[in-house]
């Protein structure tokens, strides 16, 4: 009798530290989540933003994977045919741009070829060829030297 309460109690700790460190890792998404934000918000008053601090939040490539799904999402929506895309690498080099690159369909069904996309705000992509697709905003997407941090989307991990 004490064997098996004992064995539920280890079982009831063990499940109350996994739903414990399931909450830390969400609020920690959440937090780098806000802090990117607030990194937006600076470079958009050209104040720098110390990328080695983003570099150490806890749940960062998750809030990055997040924004990389909603700008997959609508750059999906720009596209002639949004349900079969070939999705290339997504980047991020300054951790608040979102870069990637297409291939989409074209008026006849076939493949146009690969289409660089970027979002500066993590939801608002702009697509080459679109004409809000600014070059002069896009050009950090071209230095491929500087692909620090590969975004993953909703690829699964290798």
């Amino acid at each position: 009798m004490k064997r098996f309460t004992l064995a539920a109690f280890v079982a009831a700790l063990a499940g109350s530290l996994a739903s414990c460190t399931n909450w830390e890792s969400e609020s920690d998404v959440k937090n780098a989540e806000l802090a990117l934000t607030l990194a937006e918000g600076r470079t958009r008053y050209g104040e720098t933003v110390n990328r080695s601090e983003l570099l150490a939040l806890p749940g960062l490539e998750k809030a990055l994977d997040q924004r990389a799904r909603k700008v997959k999402a609508n750059v999906a929506q720009q596209l002639r045919d949004p349900t079969d895309p070939i999705w290339g690498d997504m980047w991020t080099p300054d951790l608040i741009t979102t870069c990637g690159t297409v291939n989409g369909r074209n008026a006849y069904g076939a493949y146009a070829g690969q289409a660089l996309f970027y979002a500066r705000d993590g939801k608002t992509a702009r697509l080459q060829g679109d004409p809000l697709f600014k070059t002069d905003e896009a050009s950090i997407c071209y230095d491929t030297a500087d692909r620090r941090l590969i975004l993953r989307g909703d690829k699964p991990r290798s």
